[in-house]
């Protein structure tokens, strides 16, 4: 039997791999949005906290200048995390611009406009900022800023810090996650692939076992190995089928055999009977026409009948084998003759190449009825003035006869 590669076990690995990469490239974007949402989060929550550490910024209490220097030397200057400072009146007029500030960012370019907080009153002596802050992300000079935009009804301080530094960390944490991903992807694949070898391990014990079961072993039957619920059923459902593939087949075994043995009386009597019949016919008359071709009816059916019984005993592993030492070329070459007379009406040329003598072991009845059934089908499948070409080579202690027509 021709094994082919299941394509089963590397469609579960494949299928894993995929379902794995669908879910951790979901989880990892999620994550990513997630985590950059809090990172920005966590910025706008320091911007705020800053302004509101310094009250005194609105009301003019200290100088803007000092309040910059102020930042620079608390936070410092690290590349990627510059923070920068805008103060505006009502008017949205421009009362101080920290020197770092984007030149390509200008008031206008932010949204100035804050509702009021309805929690804060406005104449609230402790309140500095009573309007609602706004949070803004500006693209500048290919470098990104987020802006805290805080005011109250003399004018607006905005405090901004440059993102290079957060997103440089995301990236770093994205290009991780794109490398381990197909690593990741991998493992899962190879795992895939050792988890299916392993469930799939019953399944081809359960094949093999099937396959060891032929015509004349349909007695057998699958041992329930209690391994599996779905397995199990599966293996009463299968021996469930082989109980009625084996009371089918013997049936049939048993219908052929009986029904070669019920005919052999019958025909018997009638090709005794047609034969008296044929010597008392007139020479040449029609009634002996008759009685010849019924004659010879009657011995296709008796031949019918002996090949029932034949194949019965085959499919039933009984059939009675008596070998003996024969010379197979003398009968390939008998065959052949008695061929070429039934390949002559057709203008079949039959040509044989033999040695001159083959011994071989074999049951002759059996044998010759094999070799005269290729033979046959050999001319009669065929075209017109064709040919049947025969040759036998010894083969390994037996024979080989390969057959060839046109």
């Amino acid at each position: 039997m021709i094994r082919r590669a299941s394509r089963f076990r590397p469609k579960i690995a494949l299928l894993t791999a995929a379902l794995s990469g669908i879910v951790l490239l979901s989880f990892g974007m999620t994550a990513w949005l997630w985590l950059n949402h809090e990172r920005l989060q966590a910025v706008d929550r320091e911007l705020r906290a800053l302004a509101y550490r310094h009250p005194g910024w609105m009301n003019q209490r200290a100088s803007y200048e000092r309040l910059a220097s102020a930042i620079e030397f608390i936070f410092g200057d690290e590349p990627g995390q510059r923070l920068v400072l805008l103060a505006t009146d009502a008017e949205s007029q421009v009362r101080f611009q920290s020197a770092g500030w984007p030149k390509s960012i200008v008031a206008s370019h932010l949204d100035l406009d804050l509702a009021e907080d309805p929690e804060i009153s406005p104449a609230s002596p402790h309140a500095l900022f009573t309007r609602i802050p706004h949070y803004q992300t500006v693209e500048a000079e290919g470098v990104a800023w987020r802006f805290a935009i805080l005011g109250n009804e003399n004018g607006r301080l905005v405090v901004g810090l440059e993102l290079t530094a957060m997103r440089t960390e995301l990236g770093r944490l994205r290009t991780v996650f794109v490398v381990a991903l197909p690593i990741a992807l991998l493992i899962v694949g190879a795992g895939g692939w050792l988890l299916a070898g392993h469930a799939l391990r019953p399944v081809r014990t359960l094949a093999s076992t099937i396959e060891q079961i032929e015509a004349k072993g349909l007695d057998r039957r699958i041992q329930v190995a209690g391994e599996d619920p779905d397995l199990d059923h599966l293996i009463r459902v299968l021996n469930g089928m082989l109980d009625r593939l084996d009371s089918s087949f013997r049936q049939a075994t048993r219908f052929s055999a009986d029904a070669s043995h019920e005919l052999k009386t019958p025909l018997a009597i009638m090709q005794a009977e047609v034969e008296q019949a044929l010597h008392r016919a007139p020479p040449g008359s029609s009634e002996q026409q008759t009685h010849a071709s019924l004659l010879e009816e009657i011995h296709r059916l008796k031949s019918t009948a002996r090949s029932l019984l034949l194949l019965a005993q085959a499919d039933s592993g009984r059939l009675p084998l008596s070998p003996q030492s024969l010379d197979l070329a003398a009968e390939v070459r008998a065959l052949a003759e008695d061929a070429a007379v039934l390949a002559e009406p057709s203008g079949i040329v039959l040509s044989l190449t033999a040695p001159g003598t083959l011994t071989l072991h074999a049951d002759r009845p059996l044998l010759r009825l094999a070799l005269s059934n290729v033979l046959e089908n050999a001319i009669h499948h065929n075209h017109p003035a064709g040919f049947v070409r025969l040759e036998l080579v010894p083969a390994h202690g037996g024979a080989t006869l390969r057959v060839e027509n046109s």
